[in-house]
């Protein structure tokens, strides 16, 4: 039997390429249709077609809502004519087809929900539950997900929400893993390219690197930084791109602090170097969220082997995760006594820093890509 699959994601990062490569180990036809491919230590297997499809585009709120849409006829049109017997795994971006495709399509459908939406633009504080456009969006959701086989989800709390839009035997919690190997290749101090561009030798690094978008609680970093002034061993970073960036820099600049660094999105080369400089890796969690979301870049911050430090919610899925492994703390955004006494506490305390890393460790062992394979398994 001729198995073929098409896998959808408009921004296919390292997840959708590991669940793309298990699909090659067990099918005849595997499509990858992505705007964007970016792998990070694993490559696309050169089995694996790539059928380009319309970029998801960060640039505005009305940028992204439009990408979201010529994607979703972009990929109908596609699978209308050129992949009509194809199986069908749809990721949750474009948020447009995992609700409209189900729907539109008649054959064995599954998802994968890294966002739940319409609740994604109430947390970004787009529009509320009242809004028209959030009752006719949940109830198209409730009326494709009665079509589709299986729903994978990332945490108990997502399995939780999505059960408003589908029945709870359908959904499914696979876990998300890291992108980089468990226990990455140490790089010395002297020869590391990411402390030395920046001239960052003998720091302390508390950095945070992703999505600068409006909904994450990152200003808390900044007055935190500012509550180290006075200690010239410990620097914050603060790299990536988004909607607060230019706030953030305002802020900084604002206040003189020669502690807190804003910066780009680093080069592959680069990237992989700042997993092995910084000290204390940092998320930010959302309120809207903290029940339904454990951010993926928290794997990669365990496979390098380093502590965690949330700034979000005390009872959120992330919070549980971080103390049930003693791997770091969620601190609620305006407790900056609180996150200071923490950071101290690491930079201080070598043996309390060496448990919560080797904590990381052993934690980052059982969030590999071998959770792709449970998924094609599922």
């Amino acid at each position: 039997m001729n198995k073929k699959i098409v896998l959808i994601n408009q921004s296919a990062g390292y997840l959708f390429v590991d669940i793309a490569n298990a699909f090659a180990e067990r099918y005849d036809q595997v499509v990858l249709m992505a705007g964007d491919v970016m792998p990070m230590h694993e490559p696309l297997l050169p089995t694996i077609k790539v059928q380009k499809i319309f970029s998801y585009n960060r640039g505005s709120s009305v940028k992204r809502i439009l990408s979201w849409v010529v994607s979703l006829v972009n990929i109908w049109w596609l699978l209308l004519f050129k992949y009509r017997n194809f199986d069908l795994l749809l990721s949750s971006n474009p948020p447009t087809a995992s609700t409209m495709l189900p729907i539109l399509f008649s054959r064995k459908t599954s998802l994968l929900i890294y966002d739940i939406y319409p609740d994604g633009l109430v947390a970004g504080k787009f529009i509320t539950k009242n809004n028209l456009l959030f009752k006719c969006w949940a109830w198209l959701n409730r009326v494709a997900y009665k079509r589709v086989n299986k729903i994978f989800v990332l945490t108990p709390g997502m399995a939780h929400a999505m059960e408003a839009y589908s029945p709870k035997e359908k959904i499914k919690v696979v876990p998300a893993w890291a992108g980089s190997p468990n226990k990455p290749e140490s790089t010395a101090e002297r020869d590391n390219l990411f402390i030395k561009k920046y001239g960052l030798q003998g720091k302390f690094i508390v950095m945070y690197s992703g999505n600068l978008g409006k909904e994450y609680e990152l200003k808390p970093l900044v007055l935190l930084a500012e509550a180290f002034s006075d200690n010239d061993k410990i620097v914050f970073i603060i790299m990536g791109q988004g909607w607060q960036k230019e706030m953030l820099e305002r802020l900084i600049l604002q206040k003189q602090l020669p502690n807190c660094m804003m910066l780009p999105y680093q080069p592959a080369d680069l990237f992989v170097h700042s997993l092995n400089a910084f000290h204390v890796g940092v998320v930010s969690l959302a309120a809207a969220v903290a029940k339904v979301a454990i951010p993926s870049k928290t794997y990669n911050l365990l496979a390098a082997n380093r502590p965690i430090f949330c700034i979000g919610s005390e009872s959120s899925d992330l919070a549980d995760f971080l103390n049930h492994n003693n791997i770091g703390v969620a601190i609620e955004a305006h407790e900056t006594a609180r996150m200071k006494a923490f950071i101290e506490k690491l930079f201080t305390d070598k043996n309390y820093y060496q448990l919560l890393s080797s904590n990381a460790t052993k934690t980052a062992a059982h969030y590999t890509k071998d959770r792709a394979k449970e998924l094609v398994e599922e």
